[in-house]
């Protein structure tokens, strides 16, 4: 089952995808992984500097005047560490080798600054032979000879993902939809069917009518959800949070705020936001309880604004308790001035709201720790960590 994908960037008149590396690299986040077909300047013990790849290439490209943007950059991904640095170099030089880049000078540069590793590979679009690599549908073509090297069955890994999400619960198309293209798909609708694609081409279809009988217009509000996350909104911050402004980034930009953050890596409750690109603010969320298999409307867990609304504000028992919840505190009865002033003998019986929130809260929280650590043990045994 293939877990990587390879995306070629816009090609450009100079060699600043060194640049953009090496600064990583003096930072401590990527580290140069490997370089090839440099002639003499690899013939020591150390890597040549930057000034003189850089100067290298554009000697090699000097042999063709007519192709102004010379540099090829593109970024092969995995997901979450499944890929190790080497796996993905190897990876790398064998669909650039296929690619017909194979004696073209060549470095690649290893990243770990973000969740998924990821590896940074340039060279020039222009041969030593003064001749430029053919260009044509190159995306389209990597990502197919990358799904040979893994051997993936395609169809049946859409099979298996359209499954997957099938299995869980929604209350419409759109949070269908949703679902698959969380795992990439892009999906377009016809009369009768929805139709999947990926790596390049359609994966597949399934008819509406599948998906409508499918649909559970009944999911009820998850009152113990919002219990936890009217406690973890006080002490986490609700700023979005900027993604790296880095020109290179494959990443797909996302409202993010590091409360739903720390709740999906706590609870996998995954919040997608939907935002216009003009605007600061989401005009509306919905949660992904990935362990229940559930997509929830955001507004019938929290209200978006409330969700947003900035931390520190006091802790106070949800709307939605019902009266028996609410217990108020009882007092002792009487009328005169003694009676009201004398401690009572016996302290009386209260419930207090929010203990009966956090005890809830403790036990989901010991709950989710412990479907993370049966996941983990599964996965281990399976094989699924390199």
């Amino acid at each position: 089952m293939s877990k990587l994908v390879f995306k070629i960037l816009p090609p450009s008149a100079s060699f600043h995808g060194l640049d953009y590396n090496e600064r990583k690299c003096k930072k401590g986040s990527a580290e140069l992984l490997h370089f090839g077909n440099f002639g003499l300047l690899q013939a020591g013990s150390h890597a040549p500097s930057k000034k003189q790849m850089k100067s290298y290439m554009d000697l090699i490209c000097s042999g063709n005047k007519r192709i102004r943007n010379k540099q090829f950059h593109a970024i092969m991904s995995c997901k979450g560490k499944t890929f190790s640095f080497e796996q993905l170099r190897s990876n790398a030089l064998e669909v650039m080798s296929r690619l017909g880049y194979e004696y073209n000078p060549i470095v690649i540069y290893g990243h770990a600054d973000t969740e998924n590793y990821h590896v940074h590979i340039i060279t020039t679009r222009i041969r030593i032979d003064g001749k430029k690599v053919p260009h044509h549908f190159e995306g389209k073509r990597a990502n197919e000879m990358l799904n040979q090297i893994l051997l993936t069955d395609k169809k049946q890994l859409f099979a298996a993902e359209l499954n997957h999400c099938l299995s869980y619960s929604f209350s419409s198309i759109a949070q269908f939809r949703l679902l698959m293209e969380q795992k990439g798909y892009r999906v377009k609708t016809t009369s009768d069917h929805l139709e999947f694609f990926k790596y390049g081409s359609r994966q597949g279809t399934i008819a509406i009518q599948a998906v409508n009988a499918k649909i559970n217009t009944e999911i009820p509000s998850d009152l113990q959800m919002k219990a936890i996350i009217r406690k973890y909104k006080d002490a986490l911050n609700t700023h979005p949070i900027q993604s790296p402004n880095e020109k290179y980034s494959t990443a797909k930009k996302e409202y993010r705020i590091a409360l739903t953050e720390d709740l999906y890596k706590k609870f996998g409750w995954q919040f997608v936001f939907f935002k216009n690109p003009k605007h600061d603010k989401p005009y509306g969320y919905v949660i992904i309880d990935h362990p229940k298999k559930i997509v929830h409307k955001g507004s019938a867990i929290f209200p978006l604004n409330e969700l947003l609304s900035p931390r520190g504000e006091a802790l106070s028992a949800p709307k939605s308790m019902s009266n028996s919840e609410r217990t108020p505190v009882q007092h002792q009865t009487g009328t005169s001035t003694q009676e009201q002033s004398t401690p009572p003998s016996k302290k009386p019986d209260t419930i207090n709201p929010l203990k009966v929130i956090d005890k809830v809260i403790g036990e989901a929280e010991f709950d989710a720790e412990q479907e993370l650590h049966k996941a983990h043990d599964a996965k281990r045994k399976r094989g699924r960590y390199l």
